[in-house]
């Protein structure tokens, strides 16, 4: 009987600091910064709001990022989910706006890969993006490629910039 009742207060006890135990969570991020870059065209030409005038095959890229990445507790790749505002062709005295947003994945080496939809004057979009992301001094530096396909054709767009941690809104 003595045996029986120490296992049984044992196994109260154990169970007592298991129920009490919580899974790790994972660790949220939220960065955000600016961007620039250049989209060819090649034979797509966008709608420009200010002209109307044909655009050139090149055309200039500037806008603002943001993005929430989750780390896994057990290490692995970054889950990433970003957005990207866009206004192109200021150089040409255009104004060709965008809006992309995609989810990927980012290695711990910087390596990042994402798609999803792509917004313009014309429509939707199939946004396909890679790249990677620098790490100076708790400042992110990615240089993407991102490839959109719409009814109009095919545009590449290379976009660098910076990020950096936003306040948590907790």
């Amino acid at each position: 009987m003595r045996y029986t009742n120490t296992v049984l207060i044992l196994a109260v006890v154990l169970l007592a600091q298991t129920a009490g135990a919580q899974e790790p969570q994972p660790r949220v991020r939220s960065m955000a910064g600016p961007r620039l870059g250049v989209t060819y065209l090649g034979s797509y030409r966008p709608p420009n709001l200010l002209t109307g005038k044909k655009l050139s095959s090149v055309m200039t890229q500037f806008g603002w990022h943001s993005e929430q990445a989750v780390f896994p507790f057990n290490g692995g790749p970054t889950l990433v989910v970003e957005e990207t505002i866009l206004l192109g062709g200021v150089e040409q005295g255009a104004l060709v706006p965008s809006v992309t947003f995609l989810v990927g994945v980012r290695a711990r080496s910087g390596w990042e890969f994402g798609l999803g939809p792509n917004l313009a004057l014309d429509g939707a979009a199939l946004a396909v993006a890679g790249g990677k992301s620098f790490n100076l001094g708790g400042v992110s530096i990615p240089v993407d490629l991102a490839v959109v396909t719409s009814q109009g054709g095919v545009r590449t767009t290379l976009l660098l910039g910076y990020a950096v941690q936003t306040p948590n809104e907790e």
